[in-house]
């Protein structure tokens, strides 16, 4: 069976990522680079991929190509 990455963009939502690795325990949470400080305390070091700053649609692409 394949494998599948679960990618979740956020923006300032750090309080949010309990419940949400609740749920999925194994996500990656993709953030400006310029939140990244935010998530350091609530979403595991391997888990919390930063990307350059950009609008929502640019930050799918961004997804859509690392992923």
């Amino acid at each position: 069976m394949k494998q599948y990455e679960i990618v979740v963009p956020s923006l300032n939502r750090p309080f949010n990522m309990k419940e949400l690795l609740a749920l999925l325990p194994n996500a990656y949470v993709v953030v400006n680079e310029s939140n990244v400080d935010k998530y350091r305390s609530v979403v595991p070091k391997k888990q919390l991929i930063p990307h350059p700053d950009m609008k929502l649609i640019e930050t799918r692409n961004w997804i859509l190509d690392t992923f």
